[in-house]
């Protein structure tokens, strides 16, 4: 231990609050830059939505059902070669995307993978919109292309670590890596900035009219990214499913893996990487974010107390939060809560999921799973406007309306089966925390079991005999998500989109916030995913990185809201 003297430069360039993708990223990225990073993370393990659990010989996983992109166009995939997680962390790539079943469509639809081989799949299923759905597929690769060529041009300008990203994906493609990549033309910045103040389902009604089959074949991944095609962008959608088109990807052996390997490209760097360590507060002095205080936690889910907090406090140049808004206004002191959350203020957070974890003696094969990835849609769904609908049903007894999910067997990939030949299902949809609200917990336990009995009914349905099969069955719920991820609406998706809303239009996306020297690096800076998370982590390293070049060294001043004396761990 050493002790924190304020009369001396802060021991940490930045500290970061959770261990989300988002802070392993910039923290990897930092620490590999050549600064100092501290990383505190209450839970017991790192990873935040990305990790594994195990259930006896089971290996679970918590949410990763697939990474999209990591093609030559996506900017991951620099960012990982410069990680070196290509190889340290590889992938297996799900073909075909998704298989859809829904009465409206008949039989069911396989989206495979690839561009040319969807636009020939929906074609052939729906001749009539031939011309469209070229159409539909050009719009949203172009888009998304067009951005990923945004960011590496962003990052490549701007004189930071960041900046060879554009050199390592030349070599990547076999491109000139000595070339300089142009800024992009004023009709292709006027096009991505159209396309963000165009929702998709105006731009799906243009060239779909009111035919809805087709909307739940290329959009049944919908609830991947919001509720309602009506409050995202054609620019926000084409990012992740255009991207989705060039690869959908599972991180082998879970996505433990790539957290796990994130934590150790900080700590080979010389930095510090803290499990069960609260964050109670930010220090302030004269404006600006300095520190924090923090304490031993318990262990999440156990109800075995602390016996000793170890109260301890940490100062940094820079403080970045993976946390959500909400969480960081309450480690604020006054009175910059107000000013830090105001961007904030009514732009809808609540998305949730409902996870239903599945182990099966016998691979799902047996009983009719021929795909990784199958959503199964109910018929009274029969509207991608009655898509929030779908997010009520388990504030409701079981049996008043089925519900749609979506099933991922892992067996498929080759993951997730163990030594005894066991293997992991996962059924998932959208949900949120208002619909866990009972009085008592075991009121809250009856209606969990009711559902989870009634899924596995749907399953079985969907799948004859599956049933048989099952030798472990656990639900997690919104309030799972509100204890584990520490968000207090249990939210997951992050915000909606404002503009398309008409609400605060004071809210921009990014890290940057209203508190000197404090960034966001969570997916509530970007949006919702894995790959949201990632670009969300880089964007704040490479803010972080401009930041520290601009600031000279703080040396705190004592003050009432910046105690004096405290420790940090070595």
């Amino acid at each position: 231990m050493h002790v924190t003297n304020p009369a001396h430069a802060p021991p940490f360039d930045a500290i970061i609050i959770g261990s989300g993708l988002g802070g392993l990223v910039a923290g990897a990225l930092l620490a590999q830059g050549g600064k100092r990073v501290q990383l505190l993370e209450r839970h017991d393990k790192f990873g935040g939505a990305a990790t594994t659990f195990r259930r006896r010989d089971l290996q679970v996983e918590v949410s990763l059902c697939v990474m999209d992109g990591l093609d030559p166009h996506d900017f991951k995939t620099p960012l990982f070669a410069k990680l070196g997680l290509l190889d340290a962390v590889p992938v297996a790539t799900a073909d075909p995307f998704f298989c859809l079943r829904h009465p409206l469509l008949g039989s069911d639809f396989v989206m495979p993978r690839g561009y040319d081989a969807a636009i020939a799949a929906c074609s052939e299923r729906f001749p009539q919109h031939a011309k469209s759905i070229r159409t539909y597929f050009n719009t949203i690769r172009h888009l998304r292309n067009l951005r990923n060529q945004t960011l590496i041009h962003h990052f490549t300008t701007g004189n930071t670590p960041l900046s060879d990203l554009a050199h390592i994906q030349a070599t990547l493609t076999g491109a000139d890596p000595e070339a300089t990549p142009p800024p992009l033309p004023t009709q292709h910045r006027d096009a991505l900035s159209s396309a963000q103040k165009i929702s998709m389902s105006r731009f799906m009604q243009t060239l779909f009219g009111d035919d809805e089959a087709i909307r739940f074949a290329l959009c049944a991944n919908l609830p991947f990214f919001t509720s309602t095609l009506d409050h995202i962008s054609l620019f926000d959608f084409s990012l992740s499913q255009g991207s989705y088109h060039y690869g959908a990807h599972y991180v082998r052996q879970g996505s433990q893996k790539l957290s796990d390997r994130l934590v150790g490209i900080i700590r080979e760097a010389g930095g510090e990487v803290h499990a069960r360590r609260e964050v109670t507060s930010i220090l302030m002095d004269q404006g600006r974010a300095v520190g924090v205080t923090h304490r031993k936690a318990p262990i999440i889910g156990s109800s075995k107390p602390v016996s000793q907090s170890d109260p301890q406090e940490s100062h940094a140049r820079l403080i970045l939060g993976n946390a959500t808004p909400r969480v960081i206004r309450g480690l604020l002191p006054e009175p910059w809560r107000e000013p830090f959350h105001r961007p904030y203020d009514n732009i809808p957070a609540d998305l949730s999921n409902w996870t239903i974890y599945l182990g099966f003696s016998r691979p799902p094969s047996h009983y009719g799973v021929r795909h990784y990835a199958h959503f199964v849609y109910p018929s009274w769904l029969d509207s991608m406007k009655k898509m929030p609908e779908s997010c009520t049903l388990m504030g409701l007894p079981p049996g008043s309306r089925e519900a749609p999910f979506l099933f991922c067997d892992y067996s498929q990939l080759g993951e997730m089966i163990g030594e005894n030949g066991q293997c992991l299902g996962l059924m998932n949809w959208i949900d949120r925390l208002s619909n866990w609200q009972f009085p008592n917990e075991a009121a809250y336990q009856a209606h969990k079991q009711a559902w989870l009995a009634a899924m596995i009914d749907s399953l079985d349905r969907t799948f004859p005999g599956i049933r048989e099969s099952i030798v472990y069955q656990e639900m997690a719920t919104p309030r799972t998500v509100q204890s584990y991820l520490n968000d207090p609406l249990g939210g997951v998706h992050g915000f909606g989109d404002p503009e398309l809303m008409k609400l605060n239009p004071s809210f921009h996306r990014g890290c940057m916030t209203a508190v000197d020297g404090l960034l966001l690096a969570t997916s509530f800076a970007f949006g919702p995913g894995y790959s949201k998370a990632i670009l969300t982590g880089t964007v704040a390293a490479d803010n972080a990185f401009k930041a520290l070049r601009r600031q000279p060294i703080h040396t705190p001043s004592p003050s009432p809201s910046h105690p004096t004396q405290g420790r940090v761990h070595d």
